[in-house]
């Protein structure tokens, strides 16, 4: 990709996302600007709040498509609350090879048939707002260059909700 379809990009993404009023808007738009800048089949948003987590996901071939999971297993929220605690970006190359190969939460990202993924937290003013996946059904999609660009993201991300208007951060 040239230097400037990249900045095009990125400026268009930017703009999507000073518009954004909700998690899900953020989302949809984050996942649509992504497209053109990685590999990945689809990227889930998960927020910690008082009452629990709440994790959206969208794919790359439906943006628009947002879901919102509620339900989220034990074993999910252990593992999200142990990456959150280390605050660093957590890049599984293959979920088939080990050590995944044998993790609990294994079962949790193979159902949508995940080979790798990279896990970002969302950090804005200091405090840890949730976490930011991209995942790819191909092993091995996260290479320096691409974990650079979802590092880019995920801080674009976490700006953006904490600018969100106060009653949706209180949802």
């Amino acid at each position: 990709m040239s230097q400037n379809t990249l900045l095009d990009s990125l400026t268009h993404l930017t703009e999507g996302l000073s518009t954004t009023t909700t998690p899900e808007q953020l989302l949809s738009t984050l996942v649509g600007g992504a497209r053109s800048l990685l590999p990945f089949t689809a990227c889930a948003l998960a927020l910690k709040e008082s009452e629990g987590w709440r994790v959206w996901r969208a794919t790359a071939s439906r943006p628009k498509q947002v879901a919102l999971n509620t339900t989220i297993p034990p074993e999910a929220v252990d593992t999200l609350d142990r990456f959150i605690s280390h605050g660093q970006p957590l890049q599984i190359d293959d979920l088939l090879s080990p050590p995944w190969s044998d993790a609990s939460h294994r079962g949790i990202l193979w159902k949508d048939g995940t080979r790798s993924a990279l896990l970002v937290p969302l950090i804005a003013g200091g405090a840890t707002l949730g976490a930011l996946s991209f995942t790819s059904t191909q092993p091995d999609q996260y290479p320096t260059t691409n974990r650079n660009m979802v590092t880019l993201l995920t801080w674009m991300a976490a700006a953006t909700l904490r600018a969100l208007p106060q009653e949706e951060e209180a949802r």
